[in-house]
């Protein structure tokens, strides 16, 4: 989060993981209750409106968290698809390594790890003696990924990744001048020793405790199945999303969408007939790159590019790591080290050229990395607080990149079958819509296997493996891809609820501007915000 914590006044920071108790629900809702009483003693209409914005954000982030405990047991941070299992050596994998007081730090968080992972055993076994524990299907895959992410072997072979990344950083600060042979020497044997002797054997206990809880898994099926599971379903769609709809709301509009998406396929797929129905950037641009460079080219005139120094690295994800990682990635820098940005490629599961550009739009231009520098760079220059940063809103974030990266459709046309493109996004805008009401029907409606088997028939997908695996795969991450649809939804609203209300200052630049310096937060709160404003402020203030 931070690369300097004394740059924020952070002192004492700790370098370890935070370790779940018995006590931690207790523990941690007394401390929002703390928050919350400190937040009361605060009267609104004396702050600034910089910091009474930051104030109901604040207000709104405690009071859902303050809702969540109600459904405690219902979080599941061992999901196969993206588990904190598999989750943290990722981010480990990626710690950075700025001098030696960082790997010594590293070296202390690692040693804690397996705590960590104790304390996640604990929380299934509690989860278990609620009537809540993991599906037998997740639980299988689960066991198959603790017992296959670290092994003797890879580790004798020195080949796993946390073994390769590390010695990469470790190189990098040696040719840097910033540690000695010996140094490096030695934290190599202790980073090896610590993985062997602590993080191998927590992962094995880990498994086992897992698999000591096989009798308590029950069959896949959604949230409603489940007590209390609507209801939980309800409030988590309101934090997945940000977005102030009810759940049959949502469904209504993501039907009306999907319709109007099969209406124009049916109006531009006859344009195709006869064509070949390709994209490639071959000839063209030859690597991630030159298609970043690209996009950021294309981008520039309704996405400015803030002043200052950004240096954009894309890397190749670690060959070890292609198994447990999407297709790219964007990782997130540190608050106070904001223009270093990093994308990933996974080379072993790279997509076809127009997922890659498209993905890179998402990611990178005008995506999460536009994004990221748009929002840090509001809070280095003072119009937001930084507390901002510690505030999660799934709905925002996602919601742009996915608004970003269906603009990068029209952005690729440059590079030829612009007919082929006019059709390929509502088509992929039908898929994404498609899942979401599929996350609705399985954890709010009830539907089963076989009821997402059907409804995928209907409309002319007769797979049952496919069915299989994406009914698994919402049954385990529920209201995630409506974050994406959603929030999609959403920006398009303020998008349209700007124009409506600034009139003649209304351009998609200054939106995209605005949207973005707000930062994350509710919907409610940001057309709150579209509708406050002074129309004749909003061209100079970005003058």
């Amino acid at each position: 989060m931070l690369a300097n914590p004394d740059a924020y006044s952070v002192k004492d920071a700790s370098h370890t993981f935070k370790i779940y108790k018995s006590t931690s629900r207790w523990e941690a809702e007394a401390s929002t209750e703390r928050m919350l009483t400190l937040l009361s003693q605060i009267t609104p209409d004396t702050l600034s409106p910089s910091s009474r914005i930051t104030y109901e954000i604040m207000l709104d982030a405690l009071l859902t968290e303050q809702e969540g405990y109600r459904y405690f047991y219902y979080e599941e941070p061992l999901t196969f698809s993206s588990g904190m299992h598999v989750q943290v050596p990722i981010l480990l994998s990626e710690y950075a390594f700025r001098n030696a007081e960082d790997v010594e730090n590293y070296l202390t968080l690692l040693a804690s790890y397996p705590d960590y992972l104790n304390g996640l055993l604990l929380f299934e076994q509690e989860k278990a003696a609620n009537g809540l524990f993991m599906s037998k299907y997740a639980l299988k895959e689960v066991l198959k990924q603790c017992r296959d992410l670290i092994t003797t072997e890879t580790l004798e072979e020195n080949r796993h990744f946390l073994q390769t990344t590390f010695e990469k950083r470790l190189l990098a600060l040696r040719e840097a001048g910033l540690l000695t042979e010996e140094a490096c020497a030695s934290y190599r044997e202790k980073n090896n020793r610590l993985l062997k002797e602590a993080v191998l054997p927590a992962y094995t206990s880990l498994a086992d405790g897992l698999q000591a809880l096989e009798a308590q898994a029950g069959r896949s099926a959604g949230l409603s199945s489940k007590e209390n599971g609507t209801a939980y379903y309800e409030y988590l769609v309101r934090k997945m999303t940000g977005s102030d709809h009810t759940v049959p709301e949502l469904m209504d509009a993501l039907q009306q969408s999907f319709l109007a998406d099969c209406k124009q396929l049916d109006t531009l797929l006859p344009a195709l007939e006869g064509k070949t129905y390709d994209f490639s950037l071959a000839g063209r641009l030859e690597s991630p790159q030159e298609i970043t460079q690209d996009l950021m080219t294309k981008t520039e005139v309704l996405f400015p590019i803030p002043q200052g120094e950004n240096s954009i690295r894309i890397l190749s994800v670690e060959k070890a790591l292609e198994d447990y990682v999407s297709p790219a990635f964007y990782l997130t820098p540190a608050l106070d080290a904001y223009n270093e940005h990093v994308i990933y490629i996974n080379e072993g599961n790279r997509p076809d050229d127009l997922t890659l550009y498209t993905t890179l739009a998402h990611e990178g231009y005008p995506g999460h990395l536009y994004q990221t520098l748009c929002f840090y760079r509001a809070i280095d220059n003072g119009a937001l607080h930084p507390v901002r940063a510690l505030l999660h809103y799934p709905g925002y974030t996602e919601g742009y990149a996915t608004y970003a990266e269906f603009l990068s459709y029209e952005y690729a046309k440059s590079h030829g079958n612009s007919a082929m493109l006019d059709c390929e996004l509502p088509a992929y805008r039908l898929q994404l819509t498609l899942y979401a009401m599929l996350d609705i029907c399985i954890h709010y409606y009830g539907y089963d296997n076989e009821d997402t088997y059907d409804c995928l028939v209907s409309f002319g997908l007769d797979d049952r493996r496919l069915a299989g695996e994406l009914y698994e795969y919402i049954v385990n991450a529920p209201a995630n891809y409506l974050s994406y649809r959603v929030g999609y939804m959403e920006v398009l609203e303020c998008r349209e609820l700007a124009e409506v209300c600034w009139k003649d200052a209304y351009s998609l630049q200054n939106f995209h501007r605005f949207f973005l310096t707000y930062g994350p937060a509710p919907f409610p709160f940001i057309k709150e915000q579209i509708r406050a404003v002074d129309p004749d402020l909003i061209q100079k203030s970005y003058d």
